[in-house]
């Protein structure tokens, strides 16, 4: 496999949560750094760009989106997922997605691959770089 590891920042305030999440990602292969605060969160984001930033705090869905709304106000490209319950309303544009929590670490993995492959074919789509030509 030549593609280089994608860079995740899983932020995670459940420490045991955080632990297992970040050794499931990276036996799946992506390059995993974490966060166990919103403070050190964005402390990270401010000194790295990740292909996907994926945030679960315990504090609730509200939390979850300032914190991507933070990011994003500082560093727009950065991609957000939220782990929220399937039933969540999120009322803000903020994160770019929302990745039900509670279906098991196959179907978080699939998810984020989805998202990420999602990403990729958005920033290489050639209508997309004809378009900047024009």
């Amino acid at each position: 496999m030549n593609q280089q590891a994608k860079t995740l920042l899983l932020v995670v305030d459940d420490y045991t949560l955080l632990r297992l999440r970040s050794m499931i990602l990276q036996m799946h292969g992506f390059k995993v750094s974490t966060a166990s605060s919103s403070d050190e969160a964005y402390e990270c984001c401010a000194r790295e760009i990740y292909d996907l930033v994926v945030i679960d705090l315990s504090e609730g869905i509200d939390a979850s989106t300032d914190l991507c709304n933070s990011i994003k106000e500082k560093h727009p490209q950065q991609t957000v997922a939220v782990l929220a319950p399937a039933y969540v309303f999120v009322g803000s544009d903020c994160p770019d997605e929302v990745i039900a929590k509670n279906e098991g670490p196959a179907k978080l993995v699939n998810e984020i691959r989805e998202l990420l492959q999602r990403a990729s074919d958005e920033t290489t789509d050639p209508e997309q770089s004809s378009e900047g030509l024009q």
